[in-house]
């Protein structure tokens, strides 16, 4: 593997931080379109994968004078469409979309055993992760990154290498969140495993209690990632906020803009056709299952006469929490229409 193209052409990518090594599967354009999730899930070219020492990658890094890593980020608090967005996008010819990197989330849940006390050595592979997240094969296009919950957490360590590069943040308010994310066992399942892995990431935006009931536990962990979002917005300029509810109701309209705000303005007729395309007429995690988003409502109708009293167990929980530091009524600098009340009722 020569290492200088290593550096120049995404053909190899960095699937994982497995130390001593860094762990890389070869892929080209199409696999990325095709690859949903660019972790465990990616979809390479060949299933062989490549072993190189990390302390080779560290060197090579930092043995040259090279531009910061162009990346735009869409920032997300799960379960709110960020798949969709990120593969509608996704244009093969003009940029290239990494969704959901593993070694970005490595070093976000390490940062937070860390207790935010990262290492030189966690500083040195977050600026190879980014280095390698910002190549692209049209060099005037666009590198945008789609992170996950624990991405949210490194946010001011990203946009500062990054910095001015146009980003998003895609969210639900309190309620519209409580019910993506509160919907299924599995759903609270994950719950529960995100904020054990992110307690102390969590404790420093949000309260955690011993004990905690799924409902208020979810609340938290939403509390934690919207005092993210409202930091990252009032201190970033190019940073834009898009309530998740718009893009499913007004795709053309928030996809223009999405577009036009990371540089990449599409035609209406591109527009029109992604979102006439099977993209929003499928389920955007598995394109097997038909989904969209007049069944995504009548989902979420239904599971509102089921979890009403988890819904007011956590606004109480929400109006306690914040009662010494509130929240901003709306989240800033929205991308499309008006911010909604973050507690608003649904």
């Amino acid at each position: 593997m020569n290492i200088n193209e290593l550096f120049d052409r995404p053909d190899q990518f960095l699937l994982a931080f497995e130390p001593p090594n860094g762990v890389f599967v070869e892929m080209d354009r199409d696999a990325y379109h095709q690859s949903i999730f660019c972790d465990g899930r990616i979809a390479p070219k060949s299933k062989e994968a490549a072993k190189v020492p990390l302390a080779s990658l560290l060197d090579h890094n930092e043995s040259e004078n090279y531009d910061a890593p162009a990346i735009s980020y869409v920032f997300h608090i799960a379960h709110c469409g960020s798949t969709l967005l990120a593969r509608a996008l996704d244009v093969k010819s003009d940029n290239i979309v990494y969704r959901e990197p593993l070694t970005l989330r490595q070093l976000a849940t390490e940062m937070s055993a860390m207790q935010f006390n990262a290492t030189e050595d966690w500083h040195r592979r977050l600026r190879l992760a980014t280095r390698l997240l910002g190549r692209r094969y049209n060099k005037s296009g666009a590198s945008i990154v789609k992170g996950n919950v624990p991405v949210n957490f490194i946010i001011p360590e990203l946009l500062a290498i990054s910095a001015d590069m146009p980003s998003i943040v895609l969210y639900f308010p309190l309620e519209h969140y409580l019910m993506a994310i509160l919907r299924s066992p599995n759903h609270r399942k994950w719950v529960a495993n995100i904020v054990n892995e992110m307690q102390h990431a969590i404790t420093r935006k949000a309260p955690l209690e011993k004990d905690m009931s799924v409902a208020q536990a979810a609340a938290s962990l939403w509390l934690a990632q919207i005092r993210n979002y409202h930091e990252a917005i009032i201190t970033n300029p190019n940073v834009v906020s898009l309530n998740a509810e718009d893009l499913f109701q007004s795709p053309e309209a928030v996809l223009r803009a999405a577009f036009d705000h990371l540089g990449q303005a599409r035609s209406d007729a591109d527009i029109k056709a992604t979102v006439e395309s099977d993209l929003f007429t499928r389920y955007s995690k598995n394109p097997n299952a038909e989904f969209d988003n007049a069944a995504r409502l009548a989902r979420r109708e239904a599971l509102r006469q089921e979890i009403t009293p988890e819904l007011e167990e956590a606004r109480t929980w929400i109006t306690r929490a914040t009662a010494d530091n509130p929240l901003p009524a709306h989240l800033a600098n929205p991308i499309f229409g008006e911010s909604p009340e973050l507690l608003m009722r649904a």
